[in-house]
């Protein structure tokens, strides 16, 4: 707790990270003759002083007011991190252990202890509660919210009750809503004193940031299982796969979600770029944006994507092991770090939903379509001698590509398309003019339903597509040639969820640590792919990873 000092009204921002007293007048209100005065236009006495020139009268200066002190002060306010932290899964993040702020889970208690000059009268005296978050915090906007102390739990609720009252020290719990903000809040407790005719409040603003996050224990984001939540929000390092179908390997990837920088990083980009404070209540909303977000190619994101080779002015993707350098650069920086590709979008998005509460995982899809011109099927041309005519190819088959699946609730769908949902930081094609994708329920994939949001058809296209073939004939039209339904989605891959971080031993027992989820996103095909082919044409060369 820092020095605190009183300023009056107008209040202005608070900058910095002093506490400070400042006062405000509740009800500056005087009655004098039944008329209503305020302190603003309440007439100065005047003597008037006749005289024969027909004198002005003598304004008579009024004695200065002395300053309202307050009766009630708040000495000292305890954040209890340390044990808050254990009771929120918080305790591992480095803000936690520097003891730098409280982060909390949403929709779930926490508590605090506040100390003060003199003993505390529930009758009499009267604290306040205000949480702000943002820049211009407002009522209206959910983002100025004032508890009153009260004796009654308020679960699912904002509220703050007093747990115990030791005369000069009040252990309070405080509740947040599972709807709640996801953000950086500020603290300020208000005391009230009354004087004369007057209502003064003294804002005592805490010098320490309030983290509120999602809760993949309790809210929209809640996963049922104690060793999925190990994995997919505690577990801090894994493995995403690359290759190919025949050859699958697993590179060890450093998440860090909680290091130094990470979740400030996280909340550096929602402030910078999500202007609706009420997308920050809603996990779907968010996972669309963190798709966004991720990738450099719209509104100043994290990573630059390079697929030509050449890394000038950057780092080969190659380099990369994990997400905590290229956040902690982006972080210091405030610049879009060079380079990246599907791989390396895909960790930073474990990354920054695990930091934020959302339960996340990196998926890999070998022999991955990308289909262009959204007709679910990817369309390859030959030529009368059966020779690729590349030039008319804009869709393309990758050996492997990387994604990542988030999990919650989707009130904004039917019943049963909750779970997991594919969300792709990859810049690939733009929806609703930006680079984002998802999320789209793995449901609605596995079932066809491709007109449920969002971005579901292009997501199923590279699982399910259709390669179909065409010839050129000598008269220049394009003919159907053949179909092969089943080579497109194979061996659907993620890190298996054993909560525990990758030893050194386990280097190369890759398939161990495989769990394959290819029957989350399509049914069963036939072991023996059928192809109907008019003509024999050489087989195609799949594109290069994204």
């Amino acid at each position: 707790m820092r020095t605190r000092r009183s300023r009056s009204l107008p209040r202005s921002r608070r900058i910095g990270n002093t506490s400070t007293i400042r006062t405000r007048l509740f009800s500056d209100v005087l009655i004098d003759n039944g008329n209503r005065f305020t302190l603003s236009n309440f007439p100065r006495r005047t003597v008037g002083i006749p005289t024969s020139e027909g004198r002005k009268p003598i304004i008579e200066k009024e004695e200065p007011v002395p300053p309202v002190t307050p009766d009630l002060i708040v000495a000292n306010v305890d954040l209890n991190i340390s044990t808050n932290s254990k009771e929120h899964h918080t305790n591992e993040y480095s803000i936690s252990e520097e003891g730098r702020g409280l982060i909390v889970r949403r929709g779930q208690i926490f508590d605090i202890t506040i100390e003060v000059n003199r003993d505390y009268d529930v009758k009499k005296d009267d604290l306040k509660f205000v949480f702000l978050a943002g820049d211009n915090p407002s009522p209206s906007k959910g983002t100025r919210v004032s508890l009153i102390l009260s004796d009654k739990d308020t679960t699912k609720e904002w509220g703050a009750w007093i747990l115990k009252n030791e005369k000069k020290k009040l252990f309070i719990r405080i509740n947040t809503p599972p709807t709640c903000y996801v953000g950086i809040w500020k603290l300020q407790i208000e005391t009230v004193v009354k004087s004369d005719n007057k209502i003064i409040v003294f804002d005592m603003c805490h010098d320490q940031n309030i983290y509120i996050l999602f809760n993949p224990w309790y809210d929209q984001v809640y996963l049922h299982e104690q060793d999925l939540l190990n994995e997919y929000i505690l577990n801090d390092k894994g493995r995403i796969y690359v290759g190919n179908q025949k050859s699958m390997n697993g590179r060890k990837w450093n998440f860090g979600q909680f290091e130094k920088d990470i979740l400030d990083c996280a909340m550096y980009l929602l402030d910078s770029n999500v202007s609706l404070w009420s997308t920050r209540g809603d996990p779907v909303k968010m996972a669309r944006k963190i798709s966004a977000l991720a990738n450099g190619s719209d509104e100043y994101g994290v990573l630059e994507g390079n697929w030509s080779g050449d890394y000038e002015g950057g780092k080969s993707p190659l380099h990369w092991v994990g997400s905590i350098a290229i956040l902690q650069e982006y972080y210091k920086t405030k610049q879009t770090v060079c380079f990246g590709q599907c791989w390396v979008f895909s960790g930073i998005t474990t990354t920054l939903c695990r930091t934020l509460g959302i339960p996340a995982r990196s998926v890999t899809n070998f022999a991955s379509a990308h289909d262009c011109d959204g007709s679910i099927s990817i369309d390859n041309h030959f030529d009368v001698k059966g020779d690729a005519l590349d030039e008319l190819d804009d869709d393309s088959v990758w050996n492997f590509h990387v994604w990542n699946d988030v999990w919650m609730a989707r009130p904004d769908l039917p019943k049963g398309y909750g779970g997991w949902q594919a969300i792709d930081a990859t810049p690939q094609e733009a929806s609703e003019g930006i680079y984002q994708c998802g999320p789209a329920p793995l449901a609605a994939i596995k079932t066809g339903e491709v007109y449920l949001p969002f971005d579901t058809p292009f997501v199923f296209a590279e699982v399910n597509a259709d390669r179909v073939f065409w010839q050129m004939q000598e008269t220049g039209d394009l003919k159907h040639i053949g179909i092969n339904k089943h080579s497109i989605g194979k061996h659907i891959s993620t890190n298996l969820p054993t909560g525990k971080p990758m030893g050194n031993w386990e280097t190369f027992c890759y398939d161990r640590f495989r769990e394959d989820v290819t029957n989350q996103y399509k049914h069963q095909e036939v072991s023996t792919e059928v192809l109907t082919i008019e003509m024999m044409i050489p087989s195609a060369t799949d594109s290069p990873p994204a």
